[in-house]
């Protein structure tokens, strides 16, 4: 689905993985609103979230809520996630595709000022949509990801208007 999004000409993409950034659990010795950073890892995340105008979050689902890794890199930094669109592709392997993380996340995106994009795409029983290694999108998915591109590029201009202000 992110060949789906590299198609739009309105922005950008860039795929950013969590994981390549090793993030442990808040071991910053001052808090993100403080910016003194004294890890490389948080320094580099930072300046990852820094880069970026805006965010389609790609999350799973466990246990009926966001993975804690998630918490952690939200909480991890504070300035750099301002003003900032957010959106939400969500996974999970029940039936809910993933909506109930989506909600929490949202609330934590909410508080750090971010501008919450209520369209998304939900992907329910995400185990029965690989098949051999490929992902095949349930019908309408591509759809949902095209209306959440669009608000992402109206958003994105509405967050250009904040930061000039």
């Amino acid at each position: 689905m992110i060949d789906t999004l590299a198609d739009q000409k309105a922005f950008e993409v860039s795929l950013v993985d969590l994981a390549d950034y090793g993030l442990p659990l808040l071991d910053e010795p001052e808090p993100a609103q403080s910016r003194a950073y004294i890890h490389d890892h948080t320094k580099a995340w930072s300046q990852t979230i820094d880069r970026a105008d805006g965010f389609i979050m790609v999350l799973s689902e466990h246990n009926w809520s966001m993975p804690a890794s998630v918490k952690n890199a939200l909480d991890c930094l504070y300035w750099e996630w301002q003003h900032k669109p957010i959106g939400f592709v969500s996974y999970s392997g029940g039936m809910s595709g993933g909506i109930r993380a989506v909600e929490m996340t949202k609330q934590v995106a909410t508080t750090l000022s971010m501008l919450v994009i209520n369209a998304m795409v939900n992907l329910p029983r995400i185990d029965s949509l690989i098949v051999d290694d490929n992902f095949h999108p349930p019908c309408g998915a591509t759809d949902a990801l095209h209306a959440l591109a669009d608000d992402l590029e109206k958003y994105l201009a509405a967050s250009a208007l904040l930061h000039t202000a």
